[in-house]
């Protein structure tokens, strides 16, 4: 997102934490950087809190794919972020701070009184597009590998079709998650 290199930003650290399971998809894991020393120390730290675990090959491939397969689709993630969110301004009922979007999240307000985040998140999702309410007033969607240049477009006119539902009185809200929400989507 900052178009600098990783060694360059940890240079000054100690140690560097790396979660593989948020941009880059893999199921569970989180990769720790440091000295000889202080990695010794952190296993210890580990399994004295309880987090060692056995078996652990099948994640461990999934985390190595995970690297190995979608670092370099980080960039694109972010760029389908930023037209998402160029579409989204486009729409007079949402306001879109643009100069905020600088990953593969994106958060927008609803100026409109009549349509609330969870209303927007629920009629969405019965189109297979799933958002989530960030704040009374905000929602948030994310950008992965798997989201394609037309999965973006699907998504900017299922919200437009959305906010038309919600306007007009058409709209039906149920969840069809029970209740849940998630901060992905597609179709």
């Amino acid at each position: 997102a900052l178009g600098v290199p990783v060694h360059r930003l940890v240079r000054a650290a100690d140690s560097v934490s790396v979660c593989l399971s948020k941009g880059l998809g893999a199921p569970v894991g989180s990769v720790i950087v440091g000295s000889k020393d202080f990695i010794y120390k952190a296993k210890i730290l580990r399994k004295t809190l309880g987090g060692g675990m056995r078996q652990v090959g099948i994640l461990c491939a999934a985390a190595y794919v995970a690297v190995r397969d979608t670092v370099g689709k980080l960039a694109d993630d972010h760029t389908k972020a930023k037209v998402l969110a160029d579409g989204l301004k486009k729409i007079k009922q949402f306001t879109v701070d643009l100069t905020s979007v600088e990953t593969n999240m994106v958060f927008f307000d609803i100026a409109d009184p009549h349509i609330t985040p969870d209303k927007l998140c629920q009629v969405l999702e019965q189109r297979n597009v799933l958002a989530m309410p960030a704040s009374s007033k905000s929602v948030r969607l994310v950008t992965h590998y798997q989201i394609s240049d037309s999965d973006v477009q699907y998504t900017l006119t299922c919200i437009e079709k959305a906010v038309e539902e919600i306007l007009s009185g058409n709209a039906k809200f149920e969840r069809l998650t029970n209740g849940t929400t998630t901060n992905s989507y597609g179709h």
